[in-house]
């Protein structure tokens, strides 16, 4: 973590960008140290090591948020969180690590350039790394719920409540570091009549004590303590899940002698995005826990530390900024690894143009060959088309032949039924006038 203890300082620039911490030995002290073998390997890293983490991880980062937005993916809740969690990596890339390549490249610090610079570069990565551990807490969470209870959480986890989710995270972590847009900035010294500017520093000694004393520790909660402990519960309830599902699939498989017909490495068999997931969570550990220990413990390591103990701390700082980094560098290649799903729509992406070419390529090629069987092709199914054209048709003419048949004998039953209801008619009349004649005759 580029910790806020690193831009705090009493002593030149360069001095600083080569023991990059808080308090100042002498200038002999600091000659003597930065001759050491570690110290100048240390500076290697940041010049070898960094820009081709920075490149592989834009790329893949970038890279990921297509793939989790594709149609096959983001119906899933969890490519919320994953896209934000690829989003606030590539933030941090940019931000954390570029600044440290440029400066130990370049001798030049961006956060150097101004005081709004200073301030919301600082507030900027210190939120980005938090909000990359968060999200990935958040969907260890999610992942847990849909494995103990899938039915609920198919139907209460919806794409909205995960960007609910995300927004809140987003404001909680935000304002936990407003302490660093107020804390950290340039001041304007008079001596003697002569104005200094001291940039990028802690604007006075409670900033720097609270920093060094109670904000470094803060942030190692915060960012590796409370994820790491969320991340192992999240972990061993899914791992102990899946075990037991596949415990009595298995059990009932056998029962049933469906067991033995079983493919060969089934039972090892893990859902892929279970595998994803605690595959992020091991390189999370791994990588978050030096940095926190490093931030903590340097103060007193570099005041009780001789010149051989700052060259190795000078080395251990690009190692544990590097294994840090890692984690927001390499985390696609797990998605891809890992998950199925993902890794087959990267690969869709990637080879999409190369196969167009390739195709293209092979029907230039292969056209003349190819010309009369394109139009035998061609002329059958227009052959095909007409057959069932005109198939079509006759059944149409059939249809209507029906149609008409049909109305010609209801026609004629409706005329029986009115020349039978008129001869009725007629009946009943001829019944009416003999009745009325003979009463005529009786009176």
């Amino acid at each position: 973590m580029d910790t806020i203890s690193m831009v705090n300082t009493t002593c030149s620039d360069n001095q600083n960008e080569a023991n990059g911490s808080v308090g100042c030995k002498s200038d002999s002290l600091y000659e003597d140290y930065t001759t050491y073998d570690e110290h100048i390997a240390g500076i290697y890293l940041w010049k070898i090591v960094a820009p081709i983490m920075i490149i592989f991880g834009n790329f893949g980062n970038i890279l990921c948020v297509i793939v989790l937005n594709g149609k096959s993916i983001r119906q899933y809740t969890i490519s919320v969180f994953l896209t934000a969690m690829a989003i606030s990596d590539t933030v941090a890339l940019n931000t954390g690590l570029l600044r440290n390549w440029i400066l130990y490249t370049f001798d030049k610090d961006i956060r150097l350039s101004s005081d709004i610079l200073c301030r919301f570069h600082t507030w900027l990565l210190y939120f980005a790394l938090s909000f990359s551990a968060w999200m990935l807490v958040a969907v260890t969470i999610v992942r847990a719920g849909l494995v103990c209870f899938p039915n609920k959480m198919k139907f209460s986890c919806t794409k909205q409540k995960a960007l609910a989710t995300i927004i809140i995270i987003a404001v909680v972590l935000s304002c936990s570091k407003l302490p660093i847009l107020f804390g950290v900035g340039d001041i304007i010294e008079y001596d003697n009549g002569t104005m200094a500017i001291q940039h990028c520093v802690y604007l006075s000694k409670k900033y720097k004590l609270f920093f060094n004393n109670i904000g470094s520790w803060l942030d190692l909660v915060s960012f590796c303590v409370i994820p790491s402990v969320l991340l192992i519960v999240g972990n061993t309830i899914i791992i102990y899940t899946v075990i037991k599902s596949r415990q009595k699939v298995g059990a009932t498989q056998q029962s049933t002698n469906d067991y033995r017909q079983r493919k060969p490495g089934s039972k090892s068999k893990i859902s892929s995005m279970t595998t994803m997931l605690v595959g992020l969570n091991a390189v999370f550990l791994v990588s978050s826990i030096p940095i926190s220990v490093y931030v903590i413990g340097y103060n007193q390591w570099y005041e009780e530390g001789d010149t051989r103990d700052l060259a190795v701390l000078g080395l251990m700082w690009p190692i544990t900024n590097i294994l840090m980094y890692s984690n927001n560098t390499f985390n696609f290649v797990l998605y891809i690894l890992s998950g199925k799903l993902i890794g087959k729509e990267a690969l869709k992406l990637l080879c999409c143009s190369k196969t167009n070419i390739n195709a293209d390529t092979e029907l230039v090629a292969n056209r003349q060959p190819e010309a009369n069987g394109i139009h035998i092709a061609r002329h059958n199914r227009i052959l095909t088309n007409n057959m069932a054209l005109q198939s079509v048709t006759r059944m149409s003419d059939i249809k209507i032949r029906n149609m008409r048949n049909l109305i010609q004998i209801g026609e004629i039953v409706r005329q029986q039924r009115i020349q039978m209801i008129d001869e009725m008619s007629q009946q009943k009349n001829r019944r009416l006038t003999k009745c009325l004649n003979k009463k005529q005759m009786i009176a």
